[in-house]
């Protein structure tokens, strides 16, 4: 036996894969129950869920903005809203970790279930779970609307491409759909898996494409009616308005060399790298071909736009199992497995990470303080504090969401968030100006006198701050660490 035989044998077999898989799951747990809160629509969707408990309505206008406080905005995450907003009020920031944890837990368990207790052969099942997660499972860290939403697409994908297609399949299948609908804009793809399963699998093939028809119906039932398929379709499209400008300027609607050194490095190169050699090379045999087509159909686009790598990556690693089955039998060494062998492997994987993940949150609970969870923590909270009561605040992007859950209830509004789709193309641009750096003085203060703002948060980076340093008619009213907080007198 050669030493690359030896090492192939080593490293694919399966008690050894299990190894792999339990020491990847915890060091996600484990980087999950000690990381700051980085994310900003967490904050936001939690202030939408207060306005939702306490007026029984979805969101319609922008009313977190002084800008354009009635600019027309549809929350196509709203079904989270009250559930953030109770658990920040009754627990505090910690819950959004807890929540990633179970969340987390609860993802890695479905990409098992897709992977190892699908495959005919368990290494094939072992090696398609750990690259679904170690290449393309960043997006599991946060309970952001569109890594939760994550959660959809590979529960739709176990229920529509199972052996048997019953009655129960089919009401599971249209539940997803409603959810997902109700959670984030991706639902579409959820009408196009049940589609694909339907012309992949011959079996109960009527079932799955009248599935289909029910699913794209139950699409229906959301609050904003067609309305929301109308907004999925230009963000997609991405042609006029703020959806143009959303694709030109948020890096995660950029490809993937405008995203470089961002968002998209080497090890998501070398990720979708391994994803598009599995399609191509799947699609060269018939039996493996549509699902092939349909999975580099996702490569493509997450080229295009990064913010579908993950996304086209796992549906990769799950619809392509098949075929690294069939490759797994002429390169693995199989052995019989004994019974509730896979069961036991799920279990000794998933288990050790979860308890460790539980055991660290438990103590980073007793240990921190509730501002400690924040990114920036106690300063950021103390310069928000100092916000005065009733101010149109400008805020930078990735702390708008934050001010916003603290300080709309004291009448503060900011100039512009991450929510971005409720705002106009002026407002977009006219709030990028502060951003950058080649913005001259006369064109910021043009920008603050036009739009009526009357303080300012921000750190001790320039320009904003050094020009309000020297300008008259503004003054600073705390600074908190890094942070600054300014107020223009009267």
């Amino acid at each position: 036996m050669s030493f690359a035989e030896f090492l192939l044998r080593v490293l694919t077999r399966p008690r050894n894969l299990v190894l792999f898989l339990g020491v990847l799951f915890t060091t996600a747990e484990v980087q999950v129950a000690y990381k700051p809160l980085f994310d900003p629509d967490i904050w936001w969707v939690a202030a939408a869920g207060r306005r939702m408990l306490a007026t029984g309505r979805v969101p319609t206008e922008n009313i977190f903005s002084f800008v354009e406080p009635t600019h027309p905005w549809i929350m196509h995450e709203w079904l989270l809203g009250p559930a953030y907003a109770w658990g920040l009020d009754r627990i505090g920031p910690c819950v959004f970790v807890a929540a990633t944890i179970a969340l987390l837990a609860i993802d890695m368990a479905l990409v098992v279930a897709a992977t190892l207790g699908r495959a005919r052969h368990a290494s094939a099942g072992l090696i398609m779970a750990f690259a679904a997660l170690a290449g393309f499972g960043s997006r599991f860290l946060s309970v952001r609307p569109t890594h939760v939403a994550l959660v959809f697409p590979i529960a739709m994908t176990l229920v529509a491409f199972a052996p048997r297609f019953g009655r129960a399949s089919i009401a599971l299948a249209v539940l997803i759909e409603v959810l997902w609908t109700n959670v984030h804009g991706s639902f579409p793809l959820g009408v196009a898996l049940v589609l694909l399963a339907a012309l992949d699998r011959p079996d109960g093939r009527r079932r799955r494409i009248a599935t289909a028809g029910l699913c794209a119906a139950a699409t229906c039932i959301n609050p904003y009616g067609l309305a929301l398929h109308r907004f999925v379709w230009n963000y997609l499209r991405g042609g006029d308005g703020i959806y143009r400008e959303i694709h030109h300027n948020i890096v995660e609607f950029g490809t993937v060399y405008t995203a470089w050194g961002r968002t998209f490095g080497v090890r998501d190169l070398a990720a979708m790298g391994v994803a598009i050699t599995l399609a191509v090379l799947a699609a060269r045999w018939p039996p493996y071909r549509l699902r092939a087509l349909f999975c580099l159909a996702l490569l493509v686009l997450a080229m295009l736009q990064v913010r579908h790598e993950e996304l086209a990556g796992i549906l990769t690693c799950i619809l392509l199992l098949p075929y690294v089955d069939e490759c797994a039998q002429s390169l693995f060494w199989a052995k019989p497995e004994t019974p509730g062998w896979r069961r036991r492997a799920a279990v000794a994987a998933l288990a050790p990470a979860c308890a460790v993940a539980i055991g660290l949150f438990a103590v980073e609970t007793a240990r921190r303080a509730p501002d400690d969870w924040i990114e920036s923590g106690p300063a950021l909270r103390r310069a928000i504090d100092r916000v005065p009561d009733g101010a149109n605040l400008y805020a930078p992007f990735h702390v708008a969401g934050l001010v916003i859950a603290e300080s709309y209830s004291r009448g503060v509004r900011v100039f512009f968030d991450p929510r971005n789709d409720c705002y106009s193309v002026s407002a977009f641009r006219d709030f990028n100006v502060f951003d950058n750096p080649d913005s001259t003085s006369a064109k910021i203060r043009d920008r603050l006198a036009v739009s009526g703002t009357n303080a300012v948060l921000v750190d001790d980076t320039p320009p904003l701050a050094s020009f309000l340093d020297r300008e008259n008619g503004w003054r600073m009213v705390t600074r908190s660490g890094k942070w600054l907080v300014y107020r223009r007198e009267l």
